[in-house]
């Protein structure tokens, strides 16, 4: 029985920058196409685990600016009024 080593991460992101279907690229590739998905979607699964849920605490002093720090607990506080935080999460996305 033959049995084969496959980089999934280099083809899943070789098939990304084309603008081939997966369906495509698999059979040029001679790939799975059930395991190239099952593959994709647990790659996907990692990189989304390492998001935290953000929590907006309302009772926090208002000032005119903006104020971010990162505890020594690797979480993430934000002070400052709401039309603020959007102009700068517009900025930093390059849309501002």
């Amino acid at each position: 029985m033959y049995s084969k080593k496959v980089n999934w991460a280099m083809h899943i992101r070789k098939q990304a920058q084309s603008a081939q279907t997966i369906v495509k690229y698999c059979s040029e590739n001679n790939l799975n196409i059930h395991s190239f998905q099952y593959q994709r979607r647990k790659k996907s699964t990692k990189l989304v685990s390492n998001f935290v849920p953000a929590e907006i605490v309302s009772d926090m002093p208002i000032k005119d600016g903006l104020s971010i720090k990162l505890d020594e607990d690797g979480q993430f506080h934000v002070w400052g009024s709401l039309p603020l935080m959007m102009e700068a999460i517009m900025a930093i996305r390059g849309r501002g």
